[in-house]
């Protein structure tokens, strides 16, 4: 444990970048399908949980992880050292507020960085119009909630009122 990330574990941003690569994979393929009928195609709904489990074991294992996985490590790190500069780091209410905002951030910055990376196209078919990026916005949102709850400090355990309890 770090002093940055005191109460972490790399499960933690595991978990939390887990998902929210799952969260954005799927949001990503309902979208593409749901821009599909929008112009006519017709998806089934075999077709549909077919492209959203592909893209879940292509997309998101493969590619995705990785660059989520990056993006909230850099934005939780940052989130952690503003928490511990207004000794905010115990209470729970700013955790999830800082972690949240930071997974919104995070996804965003990672999009952007990715299109201007790739000469302006956006690999993350779901994410090419603005309900798409609000979509992997709020992936990142719920992924950086889970995070503040699976790293929240817990109170220690008093075992002499335990035992009182267990006698009345």
């Amino acid at each position: 444990r770090s002093t940055l990330f005191p109460y972490t574990t790399s499960s933690d941003l595991l978990g939390a970048a887990v998902l929210t690569a799952l969260l954005g994979s799927v949001f990503s393929s309902l979208r593409v399908i749901a821009l599909l009928e929008n112009i006519g195609g017709s998806v089934s709904f075999g077709q549909g949980l077919s492209m959203v489990f592909y893209d879940l074991f292509y997309f998101a294992k493969m590619l995705y992880l990785g660059f989520v996985s990056l993006g909230l490590l850099i934005a939780f790190g940052a989130g952690s050292l503003l928490l511990l500069v207004l000794k905010l780091r115990m209470k729970l209410f700013f955790r999830i507020i800082v972690f949240g905002v930071a997974g919104a951030v995070s996804m965003g910055v990672m999009l952007w960085a990715m299109k201007n990376v790739f000469f302006g196209t956006q690999l993350v078919a779901g994410a090419r119009d603005g309900t798409g990026l609000f979509l992997q916005i709020l992936a990142g949102i719920i992924g950086g909630l889970a995070f503040a709850i699976l790293t929240r400090q817990k109170p220690p355990r008093d075992i002499r009122s335990e035992e009182h309890t267990s006698e009345l």
